[in-house]
């Protein structure tokens, strides 16, 4: 269990490193982005890119998630090329064809997000990311689904350096502003999504299965409506505070919900991205209950460590990275960091659902949970607008793990370990309380680090690891101890020779 264990952290962690560099971009030109434009323009931004995120969603028709699940079911390498040789011939030019059509009513589409037409060039450039990009994710679940995570990363970090250089020469030294922002995706995209798809047939070949095609689209047709309720507890109250509030308020939210996401992107992101691949086989053993019980648990464990450290210095952080005109964003950082991690119980949850083949609950369940995020929008965002529509994501994405939960283990059971999760958010919630006390003279952040790096030991306090746990601990501190004596004694020895040559 162990092995598997650190083969699924050791993939994971490769593959964050990956996530790390796509993300970043984002990440490190908020500094920029926060500076060149205001808070109004980075609103524009951000409905533009909820646009992309629910277009994606018709455009893919569920073909990235199924393309991993049929690849790991295939007999052998000929059936699992022809699973997606399949894939990219029939939704590139599908795609491609809607992506060209809804180009003719840009104007309409810039009308139907802000009300005029002024945003129609930026609409035009958002739809060609939206199919480039599409072609890239696409691909690069192939290279997911053959668990080649070394490769994942190069590509990765290569599609940071050119997004990054991009965005500054477009946005910062031209001063494009969001035009900019998309043009720079869009060459970015375009580029890197060319020579994997090229890259990618010399290997697979070119395949067409219908019957297969048919299969696949049975599979992932029922992620379109799923995903367009998951793009409403997502991406849906941009629109509510875009109508209530002005592009300033989605502006200033939007930043705020972009370092919340952080902690899910750089924990719980790259663990899905391996766990795809690897949650068949694991189903398969005979410790199986075991092995997820397990596997949930330290992903709660791991994101509530890192949630609880961007948590408690939300403040200090938004304030070094980010303009003044954006400060205000960090108050809706912790609210928004807790909604994701009941978020990530459900993405971990919903195994059950593709290991059973049984995704076509997932879309009601999905349905359910938008629901109820839509009515909490209503009653909330135009009386308390971001702090509305934070707490409003918080207490939808409890209810739709619950529903999740509940389902999800009716239609196969796992042994979770409640009491564990429980101590996790206990601890984490006080140690989040104590943040606001700083009973010495030293700075806040210091003090504030100091308890965020206390909860390990805080939960071990607890009794929250258990025996085998604690024997693992112990196993590696001592294999730890026994090699630095030895380590240290050749460094000694090293220095001796050359003392003796000198």
């Amino acid at each position: 269990m162990w092995d598997q264990l650190k083969q699924l952290g050791r993939h994971s962690i490769v593959y964050g490193i990956g996530v790390m560099a796509t993300q970043a971009v984002g990440l490190f030109l908020i500094p920029i982005y926060t500076r060149v434009l205001t808070t109004a323009d980075y609103g524009v931004y951000e409905i533009i890119s909820r646009f992309l995120e629910v277009l994606t969603i018709f455009l893919g028709i569920g073909l990235r998630v199924t393309a991993v699940r049929f690849y790991q079911d295939g007999d052998d390498i000929r059936s699992k090329n022809r699973v997606i040789s399949t894939a990219i011939l029939f939704m590139v030019p599908f795609s491609l064809g809607i992506v060209l059509v809804m180009q003719l009513l840009a104007p309409t589409w810039s009308v139907m997000l802000f009300s005029d037409k002024a945003q129609t060039e930026i609409v035009r450039l958002a739809l060609g990311v939206a199919f480039t990009e599409l072609c890239f994710v696409l691909v690069a679940a192939y290279i997911v689904a053959r668990v080649r995570s070394v490769l994942f990363v190069f590509v990765s970090i290569g599609k940071f350096i050119v997004g990054i250089a991009l965005n500054i020469y477009l946005v910062y030294y031209l001063r494009r502003g969001v035009e900019g922002i998309m043009l720079a995706n869009l060459i970015n995209s375009s580029v890197f999504s060319i020579v994997l798809v090229y890259a990618t047939f010399r290997e697979v070949g070119f395949g067409f299965d219908v019957k297969k095609l048919k299969e696949m689209l049975r599979f992932g047709l029922p992620f379109v409506p799923g995903g367009v309720f998951l793009f409403i507890l997502n991406s849906g109250d941009r629109f509510f505070l875009l109508h209530y509030g002005g592009e300033s308020a989605v502006g200033l939210y939007a930043l705020g919900y972009k370092f919340a996401m952080l902690v899910f992107m750089f924990t719980v992101g790259p663990f899905l991205r391996v766990w795809g691949a690897l949650m068949v086989p694991i189903s398969r053993r005979d410790n199986a209950g075991e092995m997820f019980s397990r596997i949930f648990t330290y992903m709660m464990f791991i994101y509530a460590w890192v949630g609880l450290g961007l948590s408690v210095l939300a403040s200090e952080v938004v304030q070094i990275v980010a303009d003044p005109k954006f400060h205000e964003a960090y108050h809706i950082i912790p609210i928004l960091i807790l909604a994701y991690l009941f978020w990530s119980t459900t993405n971990i949850g919903d195994t059950a659902f593709f290991i059973t083949k049984r995704t076509g609950i997932k879309p009601f369940i999905l349905g359910a949970g938008a629901v109820v995020n839509l009515v909490l929008y209503y009653l909330l965002i135009p009386k308390f607008g971001g702090w509305g529509a934070a707490w409003a994501t918080l207490i939808s994405f409890i209810f739709f793990a619950g529903l999740t939960r509940i389902v999800a283990q009716r239609v196969m059971p796992v042994p979770y370990d409640n009491l564990r999760f429980l101590k996790i958010l206990l601890v984490a919630g006080a140690l989040y309380g104590l943040s606001f006390w700083v009973p010495w003279p030293y700075p806040a952040p210091v003090f504030k680090t100091i308890l965020a790096l206390c909860f390990p030991g805080a939960l071990y306090l607890t009794g929250f690891f258990d025996r085998t746990e604690k024997e693992k601990m112990r196993e590696l501190f001592q294999t730890y101890i026994r090699r630095r004596p030895l380590h240290n004694a050749g460094e000694m020895h090293s220095k001796a020779e050359r003392n003796i040559v000198r």
